[in-house]
């Protein structure tokens, strides 16, 4: 497919550096851009059952110029504009010239990570820009993924007095997922993925020890899923990137200086073992079944160990070679709060 998403601006000021405030924008828009079609079908099912997907989308690389001359933002950008191709000739203008046969649409996607009352105008403005410079009717789809505000549900803006302008469109709250959380783990869609580790990492944001238990149960998760060696890679990122390790992980493991305004990175554990020689062992352990996750999990363990005690002793590094995956989550869960090799297998010793 080709497809294109559409990065917002860095925000004046930054300077293009990377901000210690959790960037939920770029793995979204990683995953939407690589599949597009799992993202319809799991989220707007009933719009994915209508498209003719032996016709490849679209992808519209979008920018329309700023509300105001004065603005300081360089410009309104679109999430994602893609063009589709339906089964059946569109039914829903009004006052359409008669036996139009409308074939394709717009679908515009929306990810709102947070509150904002000027949703719905916004995309208001965003559809009427689309449609007119491509005279094609646009379908907005638009994403809930903040968790402070169960009852803020957006669903349109316009007036009607006197003269009528309005817009209608479909969001999904993520929020709601986790009433199902047991449909979530059985699903075999990638975006069941997403789902869950966005909602964990929103969950967990003051609660270290929470987020790693599970960001570890979900990657454990992806390994049983049956993808493929790019899908498990790309969610596996994903997960990576929204779900950080805690500020005390940051000597320990460390990312790749991104270059300014791309979406494209280096996971954490890619890039710890890339840095210790054992990169190969990485990929097994993320692309190759549940045995090979938890020889990966063993070299991801050492190395933290390593890069926090010093050399481990022969009998430490016997140990994690014969552990469990939950042995193995639960000592790299613990390493947060013991001061010592001995600290952290005490427990279990008792």
């Amino acid at each position: 497919m080709s497809q294109s998403s559409i990065s917002r601006p860095v925000t004046p000021g930054q300077g293009g550096k990377q901000s210690d405030k959790p960037d939920y924008d770029s793995p979204w828009k990683v995953v939407l851009d690589r599949y597009f079609e799992s993202f319809l079908e799991f989220y707007f099912p009933d719009l994915w059952e209508d498209i003719d997907w032996n016709h490849a989308p679209e992808g519209i690389d979008q920018e329309f110029p700023p509300l105001e001359p004065e603005a300081e933002t360089p410009g309104a950008r679109v999430d994602k504009l893609c063009r589709v191709r339906l089964k059946e000739p569109y039914d829903g203008m009004i006052g359409a010239s008669p036996g139009s046969q409308l074939l394709d649409i717009l679908s515009h996607v929306e990810i709102q990570g947070g509150w904002d009352g000027s949703l719905g105008e916004r995309v208001f403005i965003y559809s009427y820009r689309a449609y007119d410079q491509h005279r094609c009717p646009v379908i907005t789809l638009v994403i809930l993924a903040d968790v402070d505000y169960p009852n803020w549900r957006p669903a349109g803006f316009g007036w009607k007095r006197y003269s009528r302008h309005e817009i209608e469109f479909t969001a999904v709250k993520l929020s709601d997922y986790n009433d199902d959380w047991e449909a979530l783990e059985a699903s075999d869609n990638p975006f069941a993925l997403v789902t869950m580790a966005h909602l964990k990492a929103k969950e967990t944001v003051r609660d270290a020890a929470s987020r790693l238990r599970w960001k570890l149960r979900i990657t454990q998760h992806l390994l049983e899923m049956g993808m493929s060696d790019a899908e498990i890679r790309d969610v596996f990122r994903f997960i990576d990137w929204v779900m950080r390790l805690p500020s005390e992980f940051k000597n320990e493991i460390r990312k790749s200086n991104a270059k300014e305004n791309t979406v494209e990175y280096i996971s954490s554990f890619e890039l710890l073992v890339k840095e210790e020689g054992r990169e190969e062992g990485l990929e097994q352990g993320l692309e190759q079944g549940l045995e090979q996750g938890r020889l990966g999990q063993v070299q991801v363990l050492q190395s933290l160990l390593t890069k926090r005690f010093g050399d481990l002793p022969d009998a430490v590094n016997e140990r994690i070679q014969r552990a469990t995956i939950e042995q193995l989550q639960e000592w790299t869960v613990r390493i947060l709060d013991v001061n010592t090799l001995e600290d952290l297998f005490l427990e279990e010793a008792a």
